[in-house]
């Protein structure tokens, strides 16, 4: 493990190598005559292109995001999109399949190599920009690296961030061929990795994951599907296979990764098109296998990676390019969009641009639980090769954490913003990123002190509006109960990610009638009528007095009303009476009729 020795300096000036916004990437030409300008916040279509391609094709701009050429593996066109000199013939197969991609050498910013593969070989070219007035001409074209290769080629960036792994497979075999790009050139000693399985049809994109560490490959034989692997940014090394069984006619086109590698979407074609969403956290094969989710069915190939961290699909001969809109995201939620963005008219074929995938890794500090007052969460998307990280917690948490896991935790006590960063050593270098959080009040929620009903009455609680979620004890996700039993209430609010709690107690007792044995209706506004006094809720109230002949002297079904001590109009005789009361009780099921009677003494 590597220990940091350094000064702490203001964490605003450090970003990561990483996280820098890889602007090569921004611009993209693919199919007939179609293209992608990703330099603003929406992609916008472009109709610029001279090219055809049928599948494979690769573009490259600037660290500005300026176009400098693209090519679809047969001939090399410049920002003019004029055919460099010496930019045609070059040998890359005019098919399905992945047939291109485009390097920058390590450490200069003239020099590009175009790696191709044909039925003959694996080849690479190099283009100088900076020649043919700086519109680029190609003085290397077609050298041999090795014997025929698999239609398919992948890369990513070394852990040191400087130098770039291309990598390719072996035709008929199960062996896959690692080779180090650096300030020198191209390696002359590849790395071989054998595992997995031999592929049988050739169909199908090759991708590792932005953060070098997982590897897809297409199968396509009668009994397998595709292959995951782990992939060593560090050493090359592919290894640890999960294979992927194929249960129908399909076969496997297109394949990418989630910005945050975590997430793999393949297309099927054949039986079935579909595409379908694997989660990467299960590496277990049963788990892996179970984890797919069919995203959308219909036309479906090539799948590539933004900047803008979105995966756009081909739809072969349509002016149109689907998009899923939040690959990271899990299931459905993760948004496919049929026909999303409109070509002009040029349409796309089976591939889209072939990149260096660590132009789309963003390695992130994420957080959970982000409330004042409570422990945050902190993470580390980005383990490849880590060795150790340190973090530092900006504001008032103005402290560095002498620790070393990828996951930590800071309690902030006021809600706001704060600026929170590590730095993280790998491959010999150090790295830092920085992000800002911010840090929500918890929800307020109060159910009210605990309450006492009556039989058949009810309480309705209120659990606080403006919640983005609510859950109570009983599954009700509404942000009011309405209740008639009694016991504890529990209900969990949720906003900004935040949660709150709170119970109450409803305590249920029966209704209650009752009437006193005297009264004195001599006009003292004292005890003047004789009337029920009731608690709860009840109905069919039928109240009667009857003198000592059983005469009804006095009737009412208003339980507000009582007897003044008249018949008549007349003062009724200082004695005893009886009355009766009858009413009923509503319950959740059949009302309880009740029935009292008594004596009451009349005195003046």
């Amino acid at each position: 493990m590597k220990s940091f020795a350094f000064i702490l300096i203001p964490l605003f000036i450090f970003i990561s190598t990483l996280a820098i916004s890889q602007k090569q990437a921004n611009i993209w030409y693919f199919g007939e005559n179609a293209g992608l300008d990703f330099t603003y916040q929406n992609p916008e279509v472009i109709t610029n292109s001279n090219m055809i391609a049928e599948a494979g094709c690769s573009s490259i701009s600037d660290s500005l995001g300026n176009l400098l050429f693209y090519t679809n593996g047969n001939k090399i066109w410049n920002r003019l999109h004029q055919v460099m000199p010496n930019g045609d013939s070059i040998k890359g197969t005019y098919g399905i399949n992945q047939n291109c991609i485009i390097i920058p050498m390590p450490n200069y910013d003239s020099l590009y190599y175009l790696f191709s593969i044909d039925s003959t070989g694996f080849y690479y070219s190099l283009i100088n920009i900076r020649l043919d007035n700086g519109f680029g001409d190609v003085p290397i074209k077609n050298s041999k690296i090795s014997e025929a290769v698999t239609d398919k080629i992948t890369a990513c960036q070394h852990c040191n961030s400087t130098d770039t792994w291309v990598i390719a497979h072996l035709k008929e075999s199960s062996t896959f061929r690692s080779c180090l790009i650096t300030e020198n050139g191209i390696s002359h000693d590849p790395v071989f990795s054998t595992c997995g399985n031999s592929i049988l049809a050739e169909l199908g994109y090759m991708k590792v994951s932005p953060s070098g560490d997982k590897l897809v490959l297409p199968i396509n034989s009668y009994s397998t599907l595709f292959e995951v692997f782990n992939f060593d940014n560090l050493t090359g090394i592919v290894s640890n296979p999960i294979l992927i069984p194929k249960s129908d006619l399909s076969y496997i086109y297109g394949a990418e990764f989630s910005a945050d590698s975590k997430v793999l979407y393949i297309s099927t074609g054949g039986e079935h098109f579909r595409l379908i969403q694997y989660d990467l956290s299960k590496d277990i094969q049963t788990e892996f296998i179970n984890s797919s989710v069919i995203i959308a069915n219909g036309n479906q190939y090539a799948l590539q990676l933004a900047t803008d961290g979105k995966i756009y699909v081909a739809q072969v001969n349509e002016p149109y390019l689907g998009v899923i809109n939040h690959p990271s995201i899990l299931g459905e939620t993760c948004i496919f969009e049929n026909n999303a963005i409109y070509l002009n008219g040029n349409n796309c074929k089976m591939g889209l641009p072939n990149f260096n995938q660590s132009y789309f890794n963003k390695p992130a500090i994420s957080c959970t639980n982000a409330c004042a007052g409570k422990p945050t969460n902190f993470s580390f998307d980005y383990n490849s090769n880590i060795d150790s990280v340190k973090w530092v917690f900006g504001n008032d948490q103005s402290s560095v954490t002498e620790i070393y896991p990828y996951i930590v935790d800071c309690n902030y006590n006021e809600p706001g913003s704060y600026d929170i960063g590590m730095y993280y050593y790998h491959c010999g270098i150090t790295d830092s990123i920085i992000q800002f959080v911010t840090i929500y009040e918890p929800p307020w929620i109060d159910l009210g002190n605990d309450t006492t009903i009556f039989t058949g009455n009810t309480v309705t609680l209120d659990a606080g509006e403006d919640m983005s979620q609510y859950l109570w004890n009983n599954g009700s996700e509404s942000q009011y109960l309405t209740t008639s039993s009694e016991g504890i209430y529990f209900a969990e609010v949720t906003k900004n990610n935040c949660k709150s709690s709170d119970t109450i107690y409803i305590q249920v007792i029966s209704t209650i009638v009752a009437l006193p044995n005297a009264f004195s209706p001599n006009a003292d506004n004292l005890n003047d009528v004789f009337k029920a006094i009731r608690a709860g809720k009840l109905n069919d109230f039928q109240f009667a007095v009857f003198n000592r002949y059983g005469e009804r002297i006095f009737y009412s079904t208003d339980i507000e009303k009582g007897w003044d001590g008249k018949f008549k109009g007349l003062d009724c005789p200082m004695e005893s009476y009886v009355w009766e009361i009858s009413y009923s009780i509503p319950e959740l099921g059949e009302p309880i009729i009740k029935k009292l009677s008594g004596v009451v003494h009349l005195l003046r």
